[in-house]
């Protein structure tokens, strides 16, 4: 278990002091995969850096299995750190070093003989698909395969806590999937702690099984994935979903969204059901009841943690005293709301 106890960390440039880290505190439990998400600059990598002492906070303790990491010597924190691997987001393999010197430095550091790691370094790059790329060097290597790299080299002392910082941002789509599969296989694997920080939001929802969300250096909110996607409680959180679900709106919606309610104007809100509520038809029973139309823009069902989380973006059609009575059936029967905005009518 790790646990972050008024972790504060400030940076001085001369006689300006700036606050990155504020009043951390935070509790991740032993064999979760863990997110850290916020805007740019909110200071998630910071947070990230101090759990294994990269960047040493000003204030606070930071707890290991009970062990307070800010207490140990230098030579006491060089053995810790063995139990804590750490995933960059642009790799840092060294480029005149192949896959397998990259995978054995750490015990080339330490002047191990080469048959005391050899085997271990081989069944390292096998667990990560990478044993046939043992004597490339990482310029012959695609983004993907030098992450994978990077991973089997951050496993090698056999680490119980792994951090990864942006680890699929500079991956394409299907390669990023994948590594987020072979994080998921390895946290099953060998039951280590993940602690994942991205500004990607389906990142953490594919794969964390708690997040936090990170404000100008504050937690503003913990919570269960599903929770979070389907009712986010701070509004950093909402803010983030809405931006992510604007991206995503078609252009020919967003041209024509507002705030103010004008004649005529369509509702469009994002819905969410979750578990039991997802296989319900609670938008024709709304159709029925309030003789509206409702135009579907978005509608994807996924599971998060293996929890069904049905998301629809709807335009409701109709007067603005029927928005009122349609929003509160559908919170009547568990459907999570979030108003987006006003649309325009098409024009013939």
């Amino acid at each position: 278990m790790i646990e972050l106890t008024d972790l504060s960390q400030v940076y001085h440039h001369g006689d300006t002091a700036h606050q990155v880290l504020k009043d951390i505190q935070l509790t991740v439990q032993q064999g979760e995969i863990f997110g850290i998400i916020g805007a740019s600059g909110s200071g998630k990598s910071t947070l990230l850096r101090c759990i294994n002492l990269l960047e040493r906070p000003n204030r606070g303790s930071i707890a290991v299995a009970g062990q307070d990491l800010m207490q140990l010597t230098k030579l006491e924190l060089r053995v810790w750190r063995q139990r804590i691997g750490m995933v960059f987001q642009h790799f840092n393999l060294m480029a005149s070093c192949s896959v397998f010197d990259n995978v054995a430095l750490a015990f080339r550091l330490r002047k191990l003989k080469e048959k005391q790691f050899v085997q271990h370094v081989a069944d390292l790059l096998e667990q990560v698909g990478m044993q046939d790329y043992a004597r490339h060097y990482p310029y012959q290597l695609s983004g993907g395969q030098c992450q994978r790299v990077a991973i089997a080299r951050a496993l090698a002392d056999n680490p119980r806590i792994l951090l990864c910082d942006e680890p699929t941002s500079a991956l394409d789509a299907k390669t990023a999937q994948q590594i987020l599969e072979l994080l998921v296989t390895i946290c099953k694997q060998k039951e280590i702690t993940i602690i994942l920080v991205s500004h990607a939001l389906e990142v953490v929802k594919q794969i964390c099984n708690r997040i936090a969300v990170l404000d100008q250096g504050m937690i503003v909110e913990v919570a269960e994935s599903v929770h979070f996607f389907s009712k986010p409680q701070s509004n950093v959180g909402k803010s983030l979903i809405q931006a992510a679900s604007r991206d995503i709106l078609p252009l020919q919606v967003q041209a024509r969204l507002h705030e103010v309610y004008r004649e005529n104007d369509g509702l469009l809100l994002r819905v969410c059901f979750h578990d039991k509520v997802a296989g319900q038809p609670i938008i024709a029973q709304a159709i029925q009841r309030f003789h509206i139309l409702i135009n579907i823009h978005i509608a994807k069902v996924e599971y998060i943690q293996h929890a069904a989380l049905g998301t629809m973006l709807i335009e409701v059609q109709g007067t603005e005293e029927k928005f009122k009575p349609c929003i509160a059936f559908f919170k009547e029967n568990g459907v999570d709301i979030k108003k987006v905005g006003y649309v325009t009518p098409v024009m013939e």
